[in-house]
């Protein structure tokens, strides 16, 4: 049998509307879903104070095994409360980062040790981070635009198989290297940042990558950052469709 009427509206619906109950003969509340939340509903407008009164008195007394229960259910479902929590930062960006800087000013001491506490936990993401910060940072003291993230420098280096784009080396740290020097108004942004060993970095400097790259090595590179930004506009889509 796929459904049970409901002993308080009568109607005859599919078993998935009743809770399960641990005393029925069928293990389901006599009662359907919409029904038992009316009534709870109705009860709580009725005995609103005793109600607060109660889940104030249970919190207190169970604090410890809520805030554990709570730990446990958080690190089950880890990816879809980062992937929710990054969504709802998306859609509320301006609003998410006034909150923060708010929160930074009356609580700064709070915030200087959460901020201590990533930092030691992710040295090496804050380094680059730091390294991409002062990168952009002379970007724009020459008025061009510089808006590579860090999420789009991995992608970059993951369409270059974390090669150097010029030597092909496979180089544990790569720099970011302006494609189109910088002193040739090369912006920093994903269309002109490749991945370089600091050898090549350093005997490119501010030469054009048509002069200084064979044609087929030139093409080659172009392609790869076109690579790149398919994969870097994928994933925004997909961040959009969260």
């Amino acid at each position: 049998m796929d459904t049970k009427r409901c002993s308080k509206c009568g109607e005859e619906k599919p078993l998935s509307r009743f809770y399960s109950h641990p005393t029925t003969k069928d293990g389901l509340d006599p009662h359907c879903k919409i029904c038992k939340r009316m009534t709870k509903k109705a009860y709580y407008i009725v005995n609103r104070q005793k109600c607060i009164e109660y889940s104030k008195a249970y919190y207190e007394e169970h604090r410890e095994q809520i805030a554990k229960k709570k730990h446990e259910y958080y690190l089950d479902n880890a990816d879809y409360f980062c992937a929710l929590e990054k969504a709802r930062r998306q859609v509320n960006k301006k609003e998410k980062a006034i909150q923060d800087r708010l929160y930074a000013q009356t609580h700064p001491e709070v915030r200087r040790a959460i901020h201590k506490r990533w930092v030691e936990r992710h040295k090496e993401k804050y380094r680059r981070y730091q390294c991409l910060k002062a990168q952009r940072r002379i970007t724009r003291k020459r008025n061009l635009l510089a808006d590579l993230t860090v999420q789009q420098w991995e992608l970059i280096c993951n369409s270059f198989d974390n090669k150097c784009a010029y030597c092909g080396d496979p180089i544990k740290t790569l720099a970011r290297d302006h494609f189109i020097p910088l002193s040739k108004q090369g912006a920093f942004t994903a269309s002109n940042i490749v991945p370089a060993c600091r050898e090549c970095n350093s005997r490119k400097s501010d030469k054009d990558p048509k002069d200084w790259l064979s044609k087929k090595k030139y093409n080659e590179i172009k392609r790869l950052i076109n690579n790149a930004l398919k994969a870097i506009a994928m994933q925004e889509r997909e961040e959009l469709a969260v």
